[in-house]
């Protein structure tokens, strides 16, 4: 079924619009994904918005940017809303927010917009979509780093300046990150299988809550790019039939859901050695097991992040999108 979508009446929200998944309810606009963006617009020079976070950690963000001008990161108080004033010089002003966080940081909720002047249609999104499914990699972890209070420099995340976004941007398509930290195909970075792994989250418009489901007809991708396998193999290597076997149910299903997309299957940046080895055999296995163009296996390098934290940085990221953006590319091309 479709994402439950309540009305705000006599607002502008209905003006407001979504590149990613996000639920809609009379308390405003929740997102919970990494990389969701929002775009609002008025034919003034003003608006002001409020953002309501309920995190997890102290550090929830958005990266803001006015009228295409440089990006700004804007810091959340998890325990209070947070209201934002935008003005400019010119005669009309169009913001864009992007959620920075994963998915188990927390929410954040658009609460509130208004303006003095009218607000208007943004410009819309590019028609061409890009569907991204994984895990911290996808989701941008590790691609930033700050000193704590502790003077120690930690890891965050932002999804923006992840590989498909930077992919999304260089093409000059949609782009969504249906990530998850942590988690894996048939288990998480623990080992554990009961929990909510990615073939629970793909389908829902928040990725804990099952109640609300995405309609793919919302969103009919080109591309399907899945880069998993790093938190199943985390704690060993896992049973060959089984874990195949549940990937390629898992490709069978999104095959359905986008029948006209290129799916490609990636292999980790992250796992290497005899892990990585088995790890690109297993997803090349299953990739060539659908015996089509349409779903093919594809091959990243391996990176290796900073002391603090082995996620790829920003800088690693844009190498993985050169090394994906041909084949992207070409896929595009095709579909034309």
């Amino acid at each position: 079924m479709a994402s439950c979508v309540v009305e705000k009446p006599n607002t502008a929200f209905e003006t407001v619009i979504v590149e990613g998944r996000a639920l809609h309810t009379d308390e405003g606009i929740r997102l919970s994904f990494p990389g969701n963006r929002l775009r609002l617009a008025t034919d003034g020079n003003a608006l002001q918005f409020t953002i309501a976070p309920e995190g997890n950690i102290e550090l929830l963000a958005v990266d803001i940017r006015t009228n295409g001008d440089d990006w700004g990161t804007v810091e959340l108080d998890r325990y209070s809303p947070l209201t934002i004033f935008i003005d400019s010089k010119d005669n009309e002003v169009e913001v864009d927010i992007i959620r920075r966080n994963e998915a188990w940081q927390g929410d954040i909720i658009l609460t509130e917009i208004s303006s003095i002047s009218n607000f208007i249609d943004p410009t819309p999104f590019p028609k061409t979509k890009l569907l991204f499914i994984g895990d911290s990699i996808t989701a941008g972890t590790g691609t930033q780093s700050r000193v704590n209070d502790a003077g120690e420099r930690e890891a965050v995340s932002n999804a923006r300046v992840a590989y498909p976004r930077v992919l999304g941007n260089r093409l000059k398509t949609q782009v969504h990150q249906i990530a998850y930290g942590g988690r894996g195909l048939v288990r998480d970075w623990e080992g554990i299988t009961d929990t909510n792994n990615i073939p629970q989250f793909y389908d829902r418009v928040l990725p804990d809550d099952p109640d609300h489901l995405w309609d793919p007809a919302d969103y009919q991708a080109d591309i399907v790019s899945v880069m998993l396998g790093t938190n199943d193999f985390n704690t060993g290597i896992p049973d060959h039939e089984s874990w195949t076997q549940t990937y390629k149910t898992f490709v069978t299903r999104i095959r359905h859901d986008y029948p006209k997309a290129q799916i490609f299957l990636i292999s980790s940046p992250m796992t290497d050695g005899e892990k990585g080895d088995t790890l690109k055999a297993y997803v090349r296995e299953v990739a060539q097991s659908f015996e089509t163009p349409d779903v093919q296996y594809l091959e990243v390098s391996k990176y290796y992040g900073e002391p603090w934290d082995s996620h790829p940085t920003a800088a690693e990221h844009e190498k993985i999108a050169d090394e994906l953006e041909p084949h992207f590319a070409a896929a595009l091309k095709a579909r034309r």
